[in-house]
């Protein structure tokens, strides 16, 4: 990859609640440390809006990003980013999903999500739900 043709990343986020007293959103990026790691892996940034009230939706939100970041964290140099997007996403899935079960919640509790990885001049993505 050239370095002059990879972008800028500055990370950050803001939200506003807007008439609602809170959101269920929980937001997370991954900027890898060092070079050989973003040549392959690239700049993660992973949104998710909780649903089903309350703190399971809160959650299930922040669950599901912090279990991506990780999952995606360990993507291999030689692992397609779609692979591990796709990898990342059915680990988060899962945490939600059991942790609903525990909680005989599983149709009460939820989040959607949309992440994005930049890797030099390419832009992959994924969303589950309505949060494109």
């Amino acid at each position: 990859m050239n370095d002059a043709a990879a972008p800028r990343i500055d990370p950050a986020q803001a939200q506003h609640p807007g008439r609602r007293e809170s959101q269920q959103d929980a937001c997370g990026f991954l900027a890898p440390a060092d070079a050989a790691t973003a040549a392959h892996a690239g700049h993660l940034a992973v949104l998710a809006d909780g649903m089903g009230g309350g703190r399971n939706g809160q959650w299930a939100a922040e669950q599901a990003v912090q279990c991506f970041i990780d999952t995606y964290r360990s993507k291999a140099a030689d692992e397609a980013v779609p692979a591990a997007l796709q990898r990342a996403m059915q680990a988060a899935n899962a945490v939600v999903h059991d942790e609903a079960q525990r909680l005989s919640a599983v149709d009460r509790m939820g989040t959607t999500l949309a992440a994005a990885v930049v890797l030099g001049q390419q832009l992959h993505w994924l969303n589950v739900g309505d949060s494109r």
